[in-house]
């Protein structure tokens, strides 16, 4: 086994004895192996998982200039449109606290100018 692979031992294994990545940083640390020129098959022989899985994992990742990001594109998009609808909420309020205190500058225009 080549020295730059055994770093994978220390990945956690699942009781079905599959090596499973807790994060996107141990998938991009996978990754770099691919860079650094290992063999696919033998990342994916080391690691107990099929070459669709790691390509799967490889699709995941989004690169970023010279290295991997965490994070994926779907991710992303979800918290776009949280954000979004978030903004889109606090504007409501926005405009409902504008309404009243028109309605209440009409009833009372003198407390207004105060």
């Amino acid at each position: 086994m080549p020295a730059h692979l055994a770093d994978l031992d220390t990945l956690p294994i699942t009781p079905t004895g599959r090596v499973e990545p807790s994060s996107a940083v141990e998938i991009a640390e996978l990754l770099k192996y691919e860079a650094d020129g290992v063999p696919v098959q033998e990342i994916c022989r080391k690691m107990g998982i099929s070459e669709l899985t790691f390509y799967r994992w490889r699709g995941r990742a989004v690169r970023v200039s010279d290295g991997w990001a965490e994070g994926s594109v779907k991710v992303l998009k979800d918290q776009v449109r949280t954000l979004r609808r978030m903004l889109a909420f606090h504007a409501l309020d926005i405009q409902k606290l504008r309404d009243r205190l028109a309605i209440l500058e009409r009833r009372n225009p003198t407390s207004a100018e105060e």
